[in-house]
């Protein structure tokens, strides 16, 4: 049973006819995304009584992530100038553990191995939660060996 008034031809074949108000694009034309930023480790400065929730790879464990490990200090935020990445953004983790994926529950930072997808509302970011591993797990290169890696630039997914 169609739940659509009206449908069209996708021009993709494995996807068929698609309902006529829907767009057919490259997942990365979706949403806008940012890679976070890494103080080096050992400065104390950087991460001593910090309190500025900063977001890494063993955080993603969950759907909603309300807490990091790590916390860096405004000392690294006055020096590296980050973008702070909005409640609510869809987190994916890119190298070493690729695929993790999470929501953030406030405003925080990440590091270096996360891309964070910000809210918005065109964008389903739950159907990505579940779909965007899989997707880009299925077009990831390999390393030497035999693990999976993305490498998208310093800011950006091309």
């Amino acid at each position: 049973m169609k739940k659509y008034d009206s449908y069209r031809v996708s021009g993709i074949e494995w996807i068929g006819d698609i309902p006529s108000h829907w767009a057919v694009n490259k997942v990365k034309h979706n949403f806008s995304f940012k890679t976070g930023f890494t103080p080096p480790s050992g400065k104390s400065e950087y991460y001593e009584d910090g309190t500025h929730m900063w977001i890494n790879i063993s955080d993603l464990q969950e759907k909603e992530i309300s807490d990091s490990v790590n916390k860096i200090t405004d000392k690294a935020i006055e020096d590296f100038k980050p973008e702070i990445v909005q409640k609510g953004s869809l987190l994916y983790s890119f190298k070493l553990s690729v695929g993790r994926v999470g929501f953030n529950t406030m405003d925080c930072y990440t590091n270096e191995a996360i891309f964070s997808i910000n809210p918005d509302s065109s964008t389903n970011l739950n159907f990505f939660y579940y779909s965007l591993p899989d997707q880009i797990l299925k077009n990831a290169n390999e390393n030497i060996y035999g693990a999976k890696i993305q490498y998208f630039g310093k800011y950006s997914i091309n």
